[in-house]
Formats: C-alpha cells, structure tokens, sequence
C-alpha cells in the first residue's frame, strides 16, 4: 500500500476514522481478554492458530499504521492518545509474530515459510485497502481486527 497515497485518505477521512474508533469499556475488554486467552491457551499448535496468528499480526500492523498516521495529524492530548492507540496495536502485532514463529516451529515450518505466509497476509490486506473505499476499508480493518482473539505469547 502506498505510503502518501494511504496518508492521503487517512488525512481525508481522519473525522470519520475517529467515529468508528472501538472505544470499548475497559472491564468488558478483560473480560473477553481472559476468555480468549483461556481457550487459545489450550489450542496448542495447527495450521488454523499458526494462519490466524499471521492474519492478525498483518491487521495490527495495519491498524497500528492507521493510528500513527492519524497521531501524525493532530496535537495535545489527541494525539498521544492516539499513538497509544498505536503502540498497543504494535505491540499485539510483535506478540502475534512471537506467536505465529512459535508455531511454526512446532509445526515444523521452516522460517521461509513464516516469511512467505506473513507476506502474502500483508498483501491480503493491501489488496483490500486497494479495492475499498478508505472509509469502508477503515471499518473493516477494524472489525477484522477485534475478531483477533488475545495473542499467547
């Protein structure tokens, strides 16, 4: 994707982009934290966990893309709130990378293929940031990314 092209529409849509920000509350968020936690936990390693962990990690950096570019745009308190936003994103991003290798190795990947798969989610969410309309392609993302259950690792 595009770096000036995708700051561009973030710029333009920056007012919606804040609208259809997740704001959850803060106990429900524990909540689904510790039950999704506790089922993965007992997932162990296949092909489904090791693909989600690599879609995942894609969306959280994607997300945590669009939080830093908005973070670029604005001032004061706005702004750092935002890039908290953004660095909680990163920071799941790198866990579900952590988890992703992991299982890789358990499933007896070689890191090439880590590489490969990371690759092509990047590009699966490119491909959906080409054909969607920015705003649309927001909305997505982050409903994409709230279906990520927490990482494990």
């Amino acid at each position: 994707m595009g770096a000036c092209s995708m700051s561009f529409k973030i710029l333009a849509a920056a007012p919606f982009m804040l609208l259809v920000a997740g704001c959850g509350d803060a106990a429900e968020d524990e909540a689904a934290t510790v039950a999704a936690s506790e089922a993965t936990d007992t997932a162990g390693a296949s092909e489904s966990g090791f693909t989600a962990a690599v879609d995942c990690h894609a969306k959280l950096v994607a997300v945590a893309r669009l939080w830093n570019t908005l973070a670029d745009n604005s001032t004061g308190a706005e702004q750092q709130e935002m890039r908290d936003t953004a660095s909680s994103r990163d920071a799941a991003a790198v866990l579900y990378r952590s988890q992703a290798d992991t299982m890789a190795t358990e499933l007896g990947k070689t890191p090439e293929q880590v590489e490969e798969a990371v690759t092509a989610a990047t590009a699966a969410v490119d491909a959906e940031f080409e054909a969607r309309a920015f705003e649309d392609f927001a909305v997505w993302l982050g409903g994409e990314a709230d279906k990520c259950p927490p990482p494990t690792t």
